[in-house]
This record gives structure tokens, sequence and C-alpha cells, in this order.
């Protein structure tokens, strides 16, 4: 009673994705490597790169594998469709393709979906005129309408409202104030392309509905 332990699982925080509440961009990837130094040396560990404000380098190298990616300054997440070997250079602007290269996501997810067999209660996002995702995102089997990030079309479960009752957020700017405290939502009778594809969770019935 009363000792402290080392987590074994700290020394891949490179290969895992956490979510943190409270914590600014310059601060959490130096979080993450210190946590990472701090434990145990895996073989295979991913431990992403800082830049000197603390966010994460556009641009994150593999050691093991010696690939390299475009990434998010903001999460460090990496756009695996820019791979490349570290001896061949980048094929995209990395200090750029985070915010320009998302714009053609929408476009792409949805051509897919429409390219793909039709399935009953599949949740197709919303595309924005410059191919980004709409900031409110409505699924017309449920009829449910979610305010959502343009970057990623990621949806707000507890902005879950019905299309005829209107909205009670402003989607427009909803989605500023909350990409450091996203928690990943629990599947319920989602649709496999549903939940797959579009990491939607339909809220919960109420007494009320």
């Amino acid at each position: 009673m009363g000792r402290t332990f080392t987590c074994s699982f700290l020394g891949a925080l490179g290969l895992l994705s956490f979510v943190f509440t409270g914590t600014s961009a310059q601060t959490r990837c130096l979080d993450e490597k210190a946590a990472a130094e701090a434990g145990p040396v895996l073989v295979g560990a991913f431990t992403k790169q800082c830049a000197a404000d603390g966010s994460y380098e556009t641009t994150q190298c593999h050691g093991s594998t010696g690939y390299c990616y475009c990434a998010r300054p903001d999460t460090g997440e990496v756009f695996q469709e820019t791979a490349y070997r570290a001896w061949q250079g980048p094929q995209h602007d990395c200090t750029s393709y985070w915010s320009t290269g998302l714009q053609t996501r929408c476009l792409d997810e949805k051509a897919a979906a429409e390219a793909g067999p039709m399935l009953v209660g599949a949740f197709t996002k919303q595309c924005a005129a410059d191919g980004s995702y709409e900031t409110t995102q409505c699924h017309g089997s449920t009829g449910y309408c979610y305010c959502a990030r343009p970057d990623t079309g990621e949806v707000f479960q507890e902005t879950a409202y019905r299309a005829w009752q209107g909205p009670q957020h402003d989607c427009a700017s909803y989605w500023t104030g909350q990409g450091l405290s996203l928690t990943d939502a629990e599947p319920t009778l989602a649709t496999g392309l549903e939940w797959l594809n579009m990491n939607v969770v339909q809220p919960r019935p109420t007494n009320s509905e």
C-alpha cells in the first residue's frame, strides 16, 4: 500500500491515441514525449517529435519503419496517405497539408460511399463547397443532427437534436472550443459502415421522446 509503479504501457504512447482535456496543444506533445522517455524502451514505439513551441512537428518520422508523414500540429495525428521514405523526400508540403489537404477528405469519403453498396442506416457526411465537412451533419435515417468538426467530420454527440427541433448550439463555431476535450463515444445500434467510417453514436432515447 502507498507504493507507486511505472506502468509499462507508458513506453508505447506513440502507438496509442490519447484524449487530453484542458491541456493546450503546446504541451500535449511535450507531455507525451516525457511520458515515453520515462517508461521502458519498446521496440517499434513511435514517439512524436515536438516543435520549438511545444506543438507537434508537421512532419513526423518513425525511426523504426523509416517512413515519414505529414501531421497535424495540434494533435500529432499523421496522414497515412502522405507516407514516404525519409530518403525519398515528401510529396506534399507538410507545413500546410494539415489545413489544406483535409479539404479533400469529405469528398473522398462521399465518393467511396456512393461507389459502394447501399447500406440501410449508413451515415454519409455532407461536404461544404470547399470540400471540407459541413459543421452541421444530419443523419437521414435517424433524423438527428449534430455539430461537427470541419476538418475531420467527427460529430459532437452532446449536440444531438432532432432536425425539426432546431440546433441548441452554433455549429459554425462550436467545434473551435471542443478540439481538446473530445471523448470516444460508445457504439450502440450503428451499422458497421456508420461506426467504422463515421464514428457516430445515436443518442439514447429519453422518456420525453
